[in-house]
């Protein structure tokens, strides 16, 4: 029981700072396109709602790196390319 009281505790807590942080980062994004407003950089302004009003979806990629298995097409091609241009050749 105590176990279950203190994760509860703990996940209420971590709720309340994500609201607070969205909160705080959506006040910034209304600040930031209220001045493009005012500077009539209407580009500006729709690229800052559209991410404003963009669904939210978790990096798939990780750190930016690609993951094992990925590219694959990539390099059979460049593979190709290769074979090709030297038996052109030869």
């Amino acid at each position: 029981m105590a176990v279950e009281e203190l994760y509860r505790t703990k996940r209420n807590e971590v709720r309340k700072a994500a609201r607070a942080d969205k909160e705080k980062w959506l006040d910034k994004q209304c600040r930031e396109i209220e001045k493009y407003h005012a500077e009539f950089n209407t580009r500006e302004v729709y690229k800052m709602i559209r991410n404003v009003n963009r669904k939210w979806q978790p990096n798939k990629g990780g750190n930016g790196q690609r993951q094992f298995g990925q590219g694959t097409d990539e390099l059979r091609c460049l593979e190709k390319g290769r074979m090709g241009a030297s038996s052109a050749a030869g």
